[in-house]
Formats: C-alpha cells, structure tokens, sequence
C-alpha cells in the first residue's frame, strides 16, 4: 500500500535544491524514481539528477516589471502557454527570425533561470490556397515554469484572450511589435499589429488604451474576424518613437522609415503647422477653414 506523503516529507521536496540522490538519504523509505515522480508534480524542473526549484523566484518574477513585460508583449503575438499536466505550465513561442529567437532566449532564460535552448527545425514544403510553400527556418523557445500557471490563469479562459488588468507600456508594445508587427512604405508609411486570436471589442479595447498614450491607431477586419491595428503617416513615426529603438538587428528593417519625413510649416493665417510625407507635402494651410478662406479670397 503507497504511504501518503507527510507534510514533513512536502517540505523538503519544497525547500531543497538538492539532487535526487541526496533527496533520497533524507527520505530513505522513498525510491528514487518516486521522489522524482513527486517533485516533477509540485513543478520542479529537472537537469539530470539535479533538481531545481521551480517555485523558487516564482514571487520575484511576478514582481519583476520586465518579465511581465516580455511575457504579455509576446502573448499578444505569437507566443502561447499550455497548462502542464505535472504541476507547472510551459510558454512556447515559434518564429522563423533566428536573431529575433536568440535575443528573447538572452531576455528570458537568465530570468527564468533555465538552461533550456533555442531548437531548430525546418517547415515541410506545403501549399496554401493553391501557393507553394517552401521549406522554412524556424527557431523554438520553450520554458516550463510555476509563474506561467500565472499568467495562464491571466489569459486563457480556456481560449487565449486579452487579460483585464493588461496595461500597453513601451516595453509590451515593443515585444508585441517584434513578435507580430511590420512596416511598409507603399505611397505612404503604414505600421501594423497583428491580432490574430482576438475578437473586436478585445481589439477596440486595445486601440482604446494606445489612445490614452497618444497614438493614433487604426482598426481594419483584413478578413473575417481577423483585425489588424493600423498606423499610418506619422502616426506611424509616433509608434516607432513609443516602442523605442530596435534591439535586434536582423529586424532593424521593421524601423525602417528612409525618406519619410515631417516638415515644418506656416500657414497663410500665420500658425506653423506640421506636415508629412516621403516628399515635401502640397499642403499650404494648417485647416480646411483656412484653405477655404484664403481660396476665396484669391478667387
């Protein structure tokens, strides 16, 4: 008949970072393979023989602003978390940018106090509505960890959704903007966010709180119950400006906005005013009152 563990026996399994072999002199009438078993339940992660805390800066993590950060940055993209079935839930994040994987890798590892790496795989040729697709890079992050239970709870109910208490700071709109944005100069400067999993009034609710921080966003449906938040002209500029400069080399084109420029200008009334282009705009006037006004006048 199994014993049933004794709070005693919980608390060391708790409060050790020792291997399995010293776990086992302390807990002698336990086999090894049962202590291994145990721990692996209350979320330990294992290196060998050598056993790992899991928990153990479980509360310096939630207090810690970066990783939060990082982590809901990347959830508002293409990262996710599934809820493990040994006691701690795993974030998973897969790209085809190899330096983009390396930088968050260098970001969360140290955090998360992980040993794991970055996997390397390659796509099998498909098609897509008839397209051929050709074999791709990708570049695979995975880290178990009690402080995902956390952030699960924040954000899947069961489906992946905007958590409630969830606040755009620079640096979630920076991993959200590295995970899942991009940039395109087609007659006028257009910066993206994808939000793929996300209903409308979870979209709204976002566009709602980039207003706050003085940006200009836009909502497009791309295609059916797939929005994208768009920025355009300057307001593009103004996102750029929030998110702050690229850490990661290999999408420095994502920043890049050559020949886009704003121009200082004053209008006939005699108020200075801005405007923007990849040329130096047309426009005269700081309002149509103005244009209307002076247009008459020169009629």
């Amino acid at each position: 008949m199994l014993k049933k563990w004794t709070d005693d026996e919980m608390k060391i399994l708790q409060d050790t970072h020792k291997t399995i072999p010293e776990l086992h002199m302390l807990l002698p009438h336990r086999s090894p393979e049962s202590i291994r078993i145990k721990a692996g339940k209350l979320g330990h992660l294992r290196t060998g023989d050598a056993l790992l805390r899991n928990s153990s800066n479980y509360l310096d993590l939630l207090e810690n602003s970066q990783f939060k950060e990082v982590v809901d940055g990347e959830l508002l993209g293409d990262g996710c978390i599934t809820k493990g079935s040994r006691g701690y839930s795993t974030f998973a994040l897969t790209c085809g940018n190899k330096g983009y994987a390396e930088y968050l890798h260098s970001v969360m590892a140290p955090l998360l106090n992980s040993k794991s790496k970055v996997h390397y795989r390659t796509t099998k040729p498909h098609s897509i509505n008839g397209k051929y697709i050709s074999p791709r890079p990708q570049y695979c992050l995975r880290y178990a960890h009690k402080v995902f239970d956390h952030f699960y709870d924040r954000w899947y109910s069961p489906k992946k959704c905007i958590p409630s208490d969830i606040e755009l700071t620079s640096g979630v709109c920076l991993h959200w903007y590295l995970g899942d944005g991009s940039i395109t100069s087609n007659r006028t400067l257009q910066a993206r966010l994808s939000t793929d999993s996300f209903t409308e009034k979870e979209v709204e609710r976002l566009a709602s709180q980039l207003k706050q921080k003085t940006l200009a966003p836009k909502i497009a449906n791309e295609r059916d119950g797939i929005y994208i938040v768009h920025f355009f002209g300057k307001h593009a500029l103004d996102l750029l400006d929030y998110i702050g400069p690229c850490p990661v080399e290999s999408l420095n084109y994502r920043w890049n906005t050559s020949g886009y420029s704003i121009y200082n200008k004053t209008c006939r009334c005699g108020r200075k005013f801005k405007s923007s282009g990849f040329v130096e705009s047309w426009k005269k006037y700081c309002s149509s009152e103005c244009q209307q006004k002076f247009k008459r006048r020169k009629n």
